[in-house]
């Protein structure tokens, strides 16, 4: 899913006739337990987008909804199953290698040595994941057609270590060497610490970037994409709104000497792709179809990692 000499994938898109909110940022200290009320949640049917040139107007399409994730037993608003989701490791009940999926397509395996640590507010469990250049620890989840998603969105918790700053580390992909196939996909943390989404479509990249974030705080991203919107990336309910360029590295020989075009989008989804997800690494290097070049470890923790068959609202 990647030139041998780019990285990053991008897939974010808003446009399904259903979205629902995704996250609630943490509040106070990673180890409270307790969580305040639900957010009260705004349709955000208006606005415009400009995909591959165009400006969308969502007003045209359905109004959609947004509806409350379910709250956990502690009271907290993480990622919740629904009808729409197809994929959702929470990391909460790993039994050996085993990752159970909740939405009950494909479970998830465990390669390395598994370290837990407390998950945003009220969200259980968290996987941390060391850096390194080989990644010695990611979970691979098989691949399933129920991921060929024209459109659709993903979403997650993750946490930098402070040593992991100003350097790039994997975090998800479905990606491989080449550009010949569709829907090959990366998400990854660059440089300057911004979050890059890279979405392979017509032979070439197309990549949505966020503003830096910071290390040791639990972040939210959000992804969708598909042909009404285009890819829409946002951290921590906001949308991502960078252009420019950034650089990443593509190996240790070529330290962030790769650049991300930060504005080439895409109304493109992830069809196409059988490649399986790799949680914790890049692996865009990798045979097609395979994960034999695992990259770039996630040095930090990742939690309620969602992959749905609709768009969602991710903003507040």
């Amino acid at each position: 899913m990647r030139p041998p000499v780019t990285l990053v994938a991008a897939l974010i898109v808003v446009g399904g006739a259903c979205t629902r909110l995704g996250f609630d940022p943490p509040q106070g200290p990673l180890d409270d337990t307790s969580r305040g009320d639900a957010l009260a949640l705004a349709d955000n049917a208006a606005g415009l987008s400009v995909v591959d040139g165009q400006h969308l107007d969502a007003s045209h399409h359905d109004a959609p909804h947004v509806d409350a994730p379910r709250p956990d037993a502690t009271g907290g608003k993480c990622a919740s199953l629904d009808t729409d989701t197809v994929l959702l490791l929470s990391f909460d009940q790993i039994t050996g290698d085993k990752v159970p999926d909740s939405a009950g397509t494909q479970d998830g395996q465990l390669v390395g040595t598994q370290k837990t640590v407390a998950a945003p507010t009220g969200c259980g469990n968290a996987l941390h994941i060391p850096g390194g250049l080989v990644a010695a620890t990611y979970v691979l989840v098989p691949h399933d057609p129920a991921w060929d998603l024209k459109e659709g969105s993903l979403d997650f918790w993750v946490r930098f270590d402070a040593a992991s700053s100003k350097q790039t580390t994997g975090i998800v992909g479905r990606d491989a060497m080449g550009t010949a196939f569709e829907g090959h996909i990366t998400v990854l943390k660059a440089c300057d610490d911004a979050i890059v989404v890279r979405l392979q479509r017509g032979g070439s990249d197309k990549y949505v970037c966020s503003d830096p974030i910071p290390s040791e705080a639990w972040t939210h991203v959000g992804l969708n994409f598909g042909p009404k919107t285009g890819l829409q990336l946002y951290v921590d309910g906001k949308l991502s709104q960078r252009t420019g360029t950034l650089q990443y590295t593509l190996g240790a020989q070529d330290p962030c000497g790769q650049t991300a075009n930060c504005d080439w989008n895409t109304t493109g989804g992830i069809d196409g792709n059988t490649n399986p997800w790799v949680i914790g690494g890049y692996v865009g290097r990798s045979s097609e179809g395979g994960y034999n070049n695992t990259e770039f470890g996630l040095a930090g923790a990742i939690d309620h990692f969602r992959l749905s068959k609709t768009t969602r609202s991710f903003s507040p």
